[in-house]
């Protein structure tokens, strides 16, 4: 499974950037008017224009998030697990 997102990451737009961060969570709430994505725990993030966000993400869905390291508010992509409810 590890490979699987790896593989994903590599494929969406890593090449470009050399360094980014990955931050797993659990989709505690998602505005599509705002953009904002809140994960449980607290942590929340403005999703840019550009993102594309999997339009069956829901709450309580597992989601990897790849992040800027130049940019931590910068979420470049949204990644949700396949089986994940």
């Amino acid at each position: 499974m590890k490979k699987l997102i790896l593989a994903a990451v590599a494929v969406l737009g890593l090449g470009s950037h050399a360094f980014a961060a990955i931050v797993d969570g659990v989709v505690r709430a998602y505005d599509p008017h705002t953009r904002v994505l809140w994960l449980k725990g607290g942590r929340d993030y403005t999703l840019p224009p550009g993102t594309p966000v999997p339009p069956e993400m829901r709450p309580g869905h597992k989601v990897t998030l790849v992040i800027d390291d130049d940019d931590p508010t910068e979420v470049r992509t949204v990644l949700l697990f396949p089986s994940s409810r």
